[in-house]
């Protein structure tokens, strides 16, 4: 599949949810790009605010700490809000591409570090209804994978 159908897949769930900031938009639609073609995301072409976003969504090289990379996104919640769409839509397509082990991994990441996420999200009422949604679709998808591996 190729790569731009995830952010554009992110961004159309996102503006199905009544997410239409801009800024969170163009945030959904670079998150990836630091990871993925080594553009800093200092260097992205769009507002300062788009651009740390991507900044704390970029996982770092080498080695790193999960728990202060999710804290630190923890602290803005529209990066909160990207990484969950984020890993909202990963779940809903780890069937395609993930061994059975890495589907493990990643629904045991999901379940420690995403209800942090989420507290963020349902604290603040224009995010609320988005949260609810993303965390039934993502506990529906964690429920079947669990079941049937």
């Amino acid at each position: 599949m190729p790569y731009i159908n995830h952010p554009l897949n992110m961004a159309c769930q996102a503006l199905a949810l009544g997410l239409n900031d801009d800024t969170l938009i163009a945030a959904i639609l670079l998150h990836d790009v630091s990871e993925d073609s080594g553009v800093a995301p200092g260097d992205l072409p769009v507002c300062e605010e788009a651009r740390t976003i991507a900044g704390l969504l970029t996982k770092p090289k080498g080695a790193y700490s999960e728990e202060a990379y999710y804290a630190a996104i923890a602290e803005n919640p529209k990066a909160c809000l990207v990484k969950c769409i984020d890993r909202c839509n990963n779940l809903s397509c780890m069937a395609f591409g993930f061994s059975p082990s890495k589907i493990r991994e990643y629904i045991a990441e999901t379940e420690r570090y995403y209800p942090a996420l989420f507290a963020v999200l349902k604290q603040i009422p224009e995010y609320n209804n988005a949260a609810w949604l993303l965390t039934c679709q993502m506990r529906s998808v964690i429920q079947t994978a669990m079941r049937i591996g």
